[in-house]
């Protein structure tokens, strides 16, 4: 998620002319950024929060979130890839966000959820390319409404099987080409891998399953050439019930 970061410069003009175009370019547009890398939900466990500024406020932070070593030597057909590792990530968050700034003060150290947009040049009043733009603990079970199952066509003819686990991040990347690339946790190996999705219904079926608790089957198909996409893992089934892969 991170990438080489522009600097915003001021011409020479005076301080005080600089400190006006700064003040007046954030305050005609919030979201004053030039592009927007990626935009997705992320589980992440809360390291550090406090805001900051002397003319424009924002909180920041810093959150760790699920990583893995992609050149680990790992046997992939006994779904034994990758041992799962932690990455340490800025954030930003915007003052007027008041839910998510709330959520985060309150639950430092704990697990929650995120949505956060990555700006390709770090946005103006921010700190971080890394904008948070929601902040809730995970539903329960009982109060999340979303299907026991879900099913789209399988992508790939190598391989397709079962994991129980738990979707760990998700986001969608690119301007013209648009792919979904994310994080799966298979609980019974404790090994976390890469996945894309190439349909956009199980994408949104995928975010709205993140929301809640607790864990779920989730069916993976393997191609053997995976084009625009990052992974040639991709997720065809979500099912509470039962191992993913049954008959319709």
């Amino acid at each position: 998620m991170l990438r080489n970061r522009s600097i915003f410069s001021a011409s020479r003009v005076s301080s005080a002319a600089a400190l006006a175009l700064l003040i007046g370019l954030v305050s005609a547009s919030p979201l004053f950024a030039i592009g927007t890398y990626s935009e997705g939900w992320a589980f992440v466990t809360l390291k550090k929060f406090e805001q900051r500024g002397i003319f424009i406020d924002s909180w920041e932070g810093d959150v760790a979130l699920a990583h893995f070593d992609s050149g680990e030597a790992c046997d992939e057909a006994a779904n034994q890839c990758y041992t799962p590792t932690e990455r340490i990530e800025a954030i930003s968050v915007r003052p007027e966000t008041h839910e998510a700034v709330d959520v985060m003060r309150n639950n430092i150290g704990r697990q929650i959820l995120i949505r956060y947009r990555t700006h390709r040049i770090e946005a103006l009043a921010l700190d971080s390319d890394i904008e948070i733009l929601e902040a809730k603990l995970p539903e329960t079970r009982s109060e999340a409404r979303v299907a026991e199952r879900k099913v789209v066509d399988r992508s790939g003819g190598r391989r397709n099987f079962s994991v129980r686990g738990r979707i760990l991040q998700m986001e969608r990347r690119g301007t013209a080409v648009k792919t979904y690339e994310g994080l799966y946790l298979d609980e019974q190996n404790n090994k976390v891998h890469p996945f894309s999705v190439t349909d956009g219904d199980m994408a949104e079926h995928i975010y709205a399953v993140m929301q809640q608790g607790g864990s779920y089957f989730i069916g993976v198909s393997v191609a053997y050439v995976t084009g625009v996409r990052e992974s040639d893992y991709d997720i065809f089934e979500i099912n509470f019930n039962e191992a993913a892969g049954g008959a319709n």
